[in-house]
């Protein structure tokens, strides 16, 4: 799918799978140079077929993100390329459409199926998750962080709930199809090491895409669900880095070790 680059990486949400791969910084077409900073040029590849409308919102949404993460200042006038690619299907046409409709989607009560052009947020949270390992995995572009995602859905109100009294307002952490009635958003953190060592996460999302959360009490309970998630991706993420880099020695031991 995606040929080995400086940093390549598989990242999954329960059926939700995609890879990414970093490349650079490498040298940019004269028309894309930038003469302050690197240039981030991210595409997204469907499952089947060529890009399209709902893979170009993809992309603007990954690279809007990490724009704020990545430290291009110390690449001037070279190219930053990422290269998504979805394991999954793009839009969400195949999903169940709750009788509940939000006034923002302009969509009538009637309507028994989701538009293909409502974004899958499950998605979203892979990709920008998949994304910010391969850049960790390439660590050739240095970061003010490490972006973790999480996709947080809002049940339908009439729905019986089928999860733990912990859960509260209906709110549960990777929904999967049946879940998402009310709203849903992916909230993306931002880790960091504080002075005391501890890697820890800000306290409010960097980065936010939401639908039908818009009541302040709802969407503070959604930012502290996902905070919690977000630490279990975190936890991810070393254990991933950690085999990787174990790989990686077992695979090319220095002369040290050999002796």
């Amino acid at each position: 799918l995606i040929s080995r680059d400086e940093g390549d990486q598989p990242s999954a949400i329960g059926s939700t799978s995609v890879v990414a791969s970093v490349s650079g910084p490498i040298e940019v077409r004269l028309n894309a140079e930038l003469p302050s900073k690197a240039t981030l040029e991210v595409n997204v590849r469907p499952l089947i077929g060529i890009s399209a409308t709902p893979e170009k919102h993809y992309a603007k949404q990954i690279r809007d993100v990490f724009e704020q993460i990545l430290i291009l200042s110390q690449h001037p006038r070279a190219l930053v390329q990422l290269v998504v690619q979805a394991l999954s299907p793009i839009t969400t046409s195949q999903w169940n459409r709750s009788s509940y409709t939000l006034a923002s989607e302009g969509l009538t009560a009637q309507s028994s199926k989701r538009p293909a052009d409502i974004a899958n947020p499950t998605l979203i949270a892979a990709m920008l998750n998949a994304a910010s390992l391969a850049f960790l995995n390439a660590s050739s572009i240095p970061m003010r962080g490490t972006l973790c995602a999480v996709a947080v859905g809002k049940k339908q109100s009439m729905m019986p709930s089928t999860r733990s009294s912990t859960e509260a307002g209906g709110l549960v952490l990777d929904p999967t199809e049946d879940e998402f009635g009310d709203g849903w958003g992916v909230f993306a953190f931002a880790f960091g090491q504080t002075f005391g060592g501890e890697t820890k996460a800000g306290s409010e999302p960097v980065w936010v895409d939401c639908v039908g959360l818009s009541d302040g009490a709802t969407y503070s309970a959604a930012v502290a669900l996902a905070q919690k998630g977000a630490n279990d991706v975190m936890r991810y993420f070393r254990e991933e880095l950690t085999k990787a880099e174990r790989a990686d020695i077992e695979t090319n031991p220095s002369p040290m070790d050999v002796l």
